[in-house]
């Protein structure tokens, strides 16, 4: 594909190594990776990856600040919804979109445990948006609004996935997968919803 490249200097070239770079980091890691093979995948020349980034180093931090971006932005598009319904389309583009979940999440799973900058700036980011979530359904219950118990649930399943594949060949970020465990997710916690509405309910019930 080299030949052929696409001399680009313009943003999207610089979108297209950026993608590339996730895609290729999470599948054979850093050390694994050339810049040429990110060019070839881009499909630029790869003497624009120093244009833009200065070194294959400077591209892999620019391809974490996207990451971090890519997954708070998603996860803050779908806080407000209170039906699977509601984030069913979310999801749908998210799948759909240039890069799957199932090209970010190798990329973050070798960050995280190579203890990169990338995996303290999102779990922070995260905890910042976890009020966001069942917190405003419901309000007076800590467990609810408790950003370590909220974020360890999404990081553990990141890191876990693997594990998941081998033992029940289920990959967990695969379209069928997402959408059903979001589905069950929010059936979940419909019912405590309810189980937290009747528990009100005999409360006020027997004060009166």
């Amino acid at each position: 594909m080299s030949e052929a490249a696409v001399h680009d200097p313009g943003p999207e070239g610089r979108e297209r190594l950026i993608e590339s770079a996730v895609r290729l980091f999470g599948k054979n890691g850093f050390e694994g990776t050339s810049v040429r093979d990110i060019a070839d995948d881009a499909g630029v020349s790869f003497s624009l990856i120093r244009f833009y980034f200065g070194s294959k180093d400077g591209l892999r931090d620019a391809a974490e600040a996207w990451v971090v971006t890519y997954c708070l932005d998603r996860t803050l598009s779908a806080a407000d919804a209170e039906r699977f319904e509601d984030v069913a389309p979310h999801i749908e583009a998210l799948l759909d979109s240039s890069l799957a979940p199932t090209d970010v999440i190798p990329f973050l799973r070798r960050a995280f445990i190579d203890e990169r900058p990338i995996a303290l700036e999102l779990v922070k980011g995260l905890i910042a948006k976890a009020g966001t979530f069942r917190g405003k359904r419901a309000p007076g219950e800590a467990w609810a609004q408790d950003p370590t118990l909220l974020v360890a649930q999404g990081v553990g399943l990141m890191m876990l996935s693997p594990i998941f594949q081998t033992l029940q060949g289920r990959d967990v970020y695969g379209r069928e997968e997402l959408l059903r465990l979001n589905a069950q997710a929010f059936r979940m916690e419909e019912l405590i919803l309810k189980g937290l509405a009747a528990e009100a309910e005999e409360r006020e019930r027997r004060g009166a």
